[in-house]
């Protein structure tokens, strides 16, 4: 990704030397995508016609590469199981405990959007499709609507919040314009996206936090989506690696074996 080129149309003028609410949020985007990595700490909660998934925990961002590393913690219908997660631009990795009872020598679940869409649409198959970093990225996007909501503190720091709604037109066609990141069009481009609202808190000039809201249309259901992403340490040394082909699973040939043996 090319960060110099990010910003590209959000910012616009209300008068000479006058910095927009669009343009502060755009500035603090792309100092923090500048930064490169981060630290996070990620909740997620899915909700769908069959059920609720909630997830949280730790992980690093490699903005550069629209790449995301997570040990998360992952409550489904009571049950609680730890995954650990690497989203590496349109595809991902879990690591699920006992597939390799199914799936001999694989400890890797890899799912791109494009099977996805093939999929049954299921809660779990759902969480597979959101990388986080998009919602970050749409951010520096152009057609974005911003307005200030008030200042709060976030460990001790002043920060200031900001309302931003992106619509569904908006994101299609940001996503043809010029300059868009490969990995940003595979992670969104072929899945139905209703309108994103999110609300960012700024601090110093960067992201400390960001909430977000949408819902996607996958297989006729609708799944909605709502992430919470605390950012710090910027810039610190992060190292995300794709898990070797030989403990990988593509999910839809493991849906086919589940099925063969059930």
């Amino acid at each position: 990704m090319a960060v110099g080129g990010v910003v590209g149309g959000l910012v616009s003028s209300a008068g000479s030397g006058t910095r927009t609410v669009q343009a502060i949020v755009a500035d603090s985007v792309n100092h923090t995508l500048s930064a490169k990595t981060a630290q996070l700490n990620f909740e997620l909660k899915i909700s769908t016609p069959s059920g609720t998934v909630t997830a949280s925990g730790p992980g690093v961002l490699d903005f550069s590469r629209g790449a995301m590393s997570a040990t998360l913690q992952m409550d489904l219908a009571g049950r609680t199981t730890d995954i650990s997660t690497v989203y590496v631009g349109g595809a991902v990795y879990e690591q699920v405990p006992g597939l390799s009872h199914l799936e001999p020598g694989k400890t890797w679940i890899t799912i791109d959007l494009s099977s996805l869409i093939n999929s049954t649409g299921s809660a779990q198959s759902g969480m597979l499709s959101s990388n986080p970093l998009a919602g970050l990225e749409l951010l520096a996007r152009q057609g974005a609507t911003v307005s200030p909501a008030g200042a709060t503190t976030i460990d001790g720091q002043t920060v200031q919040a900001y309302q931003i709604t992106i619509t569904s037109q908006t994101i299609q066609s940001r996503l043809s314009a010029p300059g868009t990141p490969e990995w940003l069009r595979s992670a969104v481009g072929k899945v139905a996206i209703n309108d994103i609202h999110e609300t960012v808190y700024i601090g110093q000039g960067q992201l400390r936090r960001a909430l977000v809201d949408f819902s996607e249309q996958v297989s006729g259901q609708t799944i909605t989506f709502e992430e919470t992403m605390d950012l710090s340490a910027y810039g610190m040394p992060v190292t995300i690696s794709v898990p070797p082909a030989s403990q990988t699973v593509d999910f839809q040939k493991l849906l086919h074996d589940a099925q063969a043996a059930g």
